[in-house]
């Protein structure tokens, strides 16, 4: 409740203050608590946002692991389950991005196949897309032919779903 609070409050303390609070607020939250997850992905939050102004690599080493963490925890019905396999496919694509990391992208394609499985009508384009990107990064790299052929199938799939004049 403490971190909650300090976290919505406008205060001028700094993000290694908030981390620090959160990673409390995490380890005081226990497994069996209703609120562990919600403590998991409050202090990702708060390391994501660090991450994003400092770009240091423990912090998104840290962030891969809360967030995994977090998705892992989470019951198949639970309506955050989408957004946080997002938010974990975002964290892996920067760790690829940053180091080039062929695992990392495969585990962003093994993620962007389940959200393209889980996904609704309206996401379904996007999720398209968002694979046949990765496909396309890791043909870049590979050059594994069934890359390219799926990367194009998907992408024509996709401009089925959302036609150029749309």
């Amino acid at each position: 409740l403490l971190f909650e609070r300090f976290k919505e409050e406008a205060t001028d303390c700094s993000l290694d203050a908030k981390v620090v609070l959160g990673r409390v607020a995490r380890d005081l939250t226990p497994t069996s608590h209703p609120g562990h997850v919600s403590a998991i992905i409050a202090c990702a939050d708060i390391l994501s946002e660090r991450y994003e102004k400092e770009e240091s690599r423990a912090d998104l080493d840290e962030l891969v692991t809360l967030r995994r963490a977090a998705w892992a925890s989470m019951f198949p019905l639970d309506p955050r389950r989408q957004m946080s396999l997002s938010a974990l496919d975002e964290c892996l694509y920067k760790c690829f991005k940053r180091r080039g990391g062929i695992a990392d992208l495969e585990e962003v394609i093994s993620l962007r196949r389940l959200a393209l499985e889980s996904a609704s009508l309206p996401d379904c384009c996007r999720s398209l897309v968002h694979l046949a990107n990765a496909l396309r990064e890791r043909y870049q790299v590979l050059r594994l032919r069934n890359d390219l052929e799926e990367t194009i199938q998907l992408a024509s799939a996709a401009l089925v779903l959302d036609p150029l004049d749309h």
